[in-house]
């Protein structure tokens, strides 16, 4: 045949005897040779063999021969190790670029060897160590996604030169983030980590691969922020955070194999506080830099920094305690506290914090944190001097000396500053050694700047789980679907585990690193119910309205008691008009009915009671629920709404036989009342039944506990209280004559099976 690739395919099926391998282990030998011819289109592979070259031209040939090609690759795959290793080191970051920009045909792509590879920890462990792959396919992605693209080629940044970050965030509508062919590499990435050996290497080396995986997530922290609509709906819905949340979904798995590498037994103190150091100057430069800023709100500077403002928040008017004085008490009690200034409601708010969840995933290793653990390890300056790889590092008392909030104010007075924006540079590094003099050997509680710095980490998950509260309330309902499909997605069960679950263990976690009260009083700022749980703001003038009216109309009220020559009235708390002192069931009662007029006898249905316990009373039982044509009790008690007449429901004691049908007493009852339509209250169902012409239908149920939720059957045992809401629709089918409507309506959305007049 004339073709060369047949030849070659049927030569790795050939067998030379009874040996099978060794016309495989030449063909390999062959491909791993220099060609000898030299082509132009082979320059910019450097020591290229045949086997280089082919992978060059592979997406140049039509789908016949890269089939076949593909075939000769995988026998000589599986002739032994040594020669994974040998096509291995070549294959995925060469075939990256060919495959995100040029491939036609998935299929046909030889990048789909590496997931033979991969999964091989002998394999794995030589090709990232003598190979640097890990630090390849992370700059490969972070070239993909910041454009960084000439010709047909993804410019692949070295991840390991420097700590700064110097390239603006990405942009969700540029076309990297449109195409779905990034997923695979991820998952390379992932298959590739997760093996034993490598997570060891990960273990070792938290300054060479956290490092580098950091700067990669670095790039996603904040995309796609969202801005609450207040005035006027979003006329355009862009659909960018579709695919911002698949890279998210993608991101996320690689970031737990990351986290999961410090784990069982793998990592020392030492490594696991330097991998920590180092995630929390990666966001401190990120997030109080520009990496929540969308391209309308950049400044010319790009990048905008956190603010603070102080906040008064505690009593204090408490009696003072064990003979101690007034004033001391009341300073005690009410504190001032500096927190992030920042309005959920007015600000962007990104859902994607891709290097808090790598923080959250080192933070869950607590045995690995625990000082027993710690004790039979080096310190933490000789772990960040081996790290660094300088002599002349800092040096400290044992790794947890002073607690897990004292050992985090050491390494957040070494992380980046905060305010710092893409652009800048950080002189010190992350362990820089021109700032010794914040953490020398005295072992010292968290400084107030390291304070402000955990409170900038803590506030960017809390700014996404106060969205979240605020989307759920109806507060965004002027953003469109967007913000609901963004919700939806997010906490989903493929990416609950991965985003939302992170984002609140790093709430958990920073109450064991912070003051507990700081982080609360933070908290309720964030979801801006900080000054209604103020006890002191409380006590204000009646009524509570905003501060220029309050003014106004307090100097006008002061000046006209003045002149009329009465007393100023006494400030009540506003708290006692928040709390209202009332029973339960007559608070439900008010929420639930309101202000209910009464209405002429003939407009009315029959009155039921406003707390359905009130039907099991003693004596009222006997009373409202005794059938009246049978004189018992019946075991499914309907109450006739038009006359209030008890009857039998389904009870072979009051039914009789019409012609061929057996109808029920309810049925019965319509020729004493209500001709052919009826409207039935079901006791023990709880529910509302509609009778007309032998069809009939169930309606919602009129009562709901104090929660508004419906207890069908009065299953949960909660008190019911009678909803006017409900109520009085009820009412107004009926005098409408929309009872025949509501039946048909609902038999012909369902399959009805008949039987109505039975009951």
């Amino acid at each position: 045949m004339h073709p060369r690739g047949p030849h070659r395919a049927d030569l790795t099926r050939a067998q030379l005897g009874t040996d099978a391998l060794i016309l495989k282990e030449v063909l390999g030998r062959e491909l791993l040779t220099r060609p000898r011819s030299k082509l132009t289109s082979h320059s910019e592979v450097p020591n290229r063999t045949r086997l280089d070259c082919l992978f060059v031209d592979h997406t140049k040939l039509w789908k016949g021969p890269r089939l076949m090609i593909k075939e000769v690759y995988a026998g000589i795959l599986g002739l032994s190790r040594e020669w994974k290793l040998a096509i291995g080191a070549r294959t995925l970051c060469d075939r990256v670029s060919s495959y995100l920009l040029v491939e036609r045909e998935a299929e046909t792509s030889i990048k789909y060897f590496a997931l033979q590879l991969f999964t091989v920890p002998s394999a794995s462990y030589h090709i990232v160590r003598n190979h640097r792959l890990v630090g390849r396919i992370l700059g490969l992605i972070q070239g993909f996604f910041l454009n960084r693209i000439e010709g047909k080629r993804v410019i692949c940044i070295d991840s390991g030169s420097a700590l700064t970050l110097t390239y603006p965030p990405v942009d969700p509508d540029s076309p990297p983030f449109k195409s779905k062919r990034f997923m695979p590499v991820f998952s390379d990435l992932r298959y590739l980590c997760h093996t034993l050996p490598v997570q060891r290497l990960i273990a070792a080396d938290p300054r060479g691969y956290v490092g580098m995986f950091a700067r990669t997530c670095a790039i996603f922290v904040g995309v796609g922020p969202n801005r609450r609509a207040v005035t006027s709906h979003v006329e355009y819905e862009n659909d960018a955070w579709i695919s911002v949340f698949n890279v998210t979904l993608s991101l996320g798995r690689v970031v737990k194999v990351f986290g999961e590498a410090f784990g069982g037994g793998r990592a020392t103190t030492a490594n696991l506080l330097t991998a920590i150091g180092i995630v929390l100057h990666h966001i401190l430069v990120v997030c109080a830099g520009s990496g929540t800023v969308s391209g309308e709100d950049n400044d010319g500077d790009n990048g905008r920094a956190v603010e603070f403002h102080d906040a008064a928040f505690g009593c204090a008017s408490s009696l003072p305690r064990d003979g101690g004085d007034l004033e001391s008490r009341a300073s005690t009690s009410r504190r001032q506290y500096t927190l992030v200034k920042f309005d959920v409601s007015s600000g962007p708010v990104s859902f994607h914090h891709s290097l808090h969840w790598l923080l959250a995933e080192l933070l869950k290793h607590v045995d690995v944190l625990d000082p027993s653990y710690a004790a039979t390890t080096g310190s933490l300056g000789s772990s960040l001097g081996s790290s660094l790889g300088s002599s002349t590092a800092n040096t400290a008392p044992t790794d947890m000396t002073g607690g897990i909030g004292e050992v985090f104010g050491r390494l957040l007075a070494k992380s980046g500053s905060v305010g710092s924006s893409w652009g800048g540079t950080w002189t010190g590094g992350i362990y820089g050694r021109d700032r010794t003099e914040s953490t020398t050997a005295s072992g010292s509680a968290m400084t107030p700047e390291s304070r402000k710095k955990m409170l900038v980490v803590m506030d960017f998950p809390l700014r996404v789980l106060a969205m979240i509260a605020q989307i759920r309330t109806g507060l965004w309902v002027r953003n469109g679907f967007v913000i609901r499909g963004q919700l939806l997605h997010y906490r989903d069960f493929m990416l609950r585990e991965l985003c939302y679950d992170q984002d609140l263990f790093i709430l958990q976690s920073s109450l064991v690193i912070l003051d507990c009260d700081t982080v609360f009083v933070t908290i309720l700022d964030r979801f801006g119910v900080r000054e209604f749980f103020d006890p002191e703001s409380l006590r204000d003038e009646v009524p509570p309205s905003s501060s220029s009216s309050s003014n106004s109309s307090s100097s006008s009220f002061a000046s006209t008691t003045s002149v009329a020559g009465t007393p100023a009235p006494t400030p009540t708390p506003s708290a006692f008009l928040i709390h209202p002192t009332c029973e339960p069931a007559q608070l439900a009662n008010m929420l639930n009915c309101g202000v209910v007029l009464d209405y002429p006898a003939v407009y009315r249905l029959a009155r039921l009671p406003l707390v359905l316990d009130n039907l099991f009373g003693v004596g009222q039982q006997e009373r409202a629920l005794t059938c009246s044509r049978c004189m018992t009790m019946p075991v499914d008690a309907a109450i006739c709404l038009l006359c209030g007449t008890t009857v039998c429901m389904q009870s072979d004691c009051c039914r009789d036989e019409d012609g061929e049908r057996e109808r029920g007493e309810c049925n019965m009852h319509l020729r004493d009342c209500g001709g052919a339509v009826g409207v039935y209250f079901l006791v023990k169902r709880c529910q509302l039944l509609y009778i007309y012409a032998n069809n009939g239908t169930f309606g919602a149920p009129p009562y709901l506990d104090a929660h508004g939720e419906v207890d069908v059957s009065m299953r949960r045992g909660r008190r019911q209280y009678l909803h006017y809401a409900r109520w009085e629709e009820v009412r107004r089918t009926w005098l409408a004559h929309g009872i025949p409507t509501v039946i048909a309506r609902r038999l012909e959305a369902v399959m009805d099976s008949g039987g109505w007049e039975t009951l």
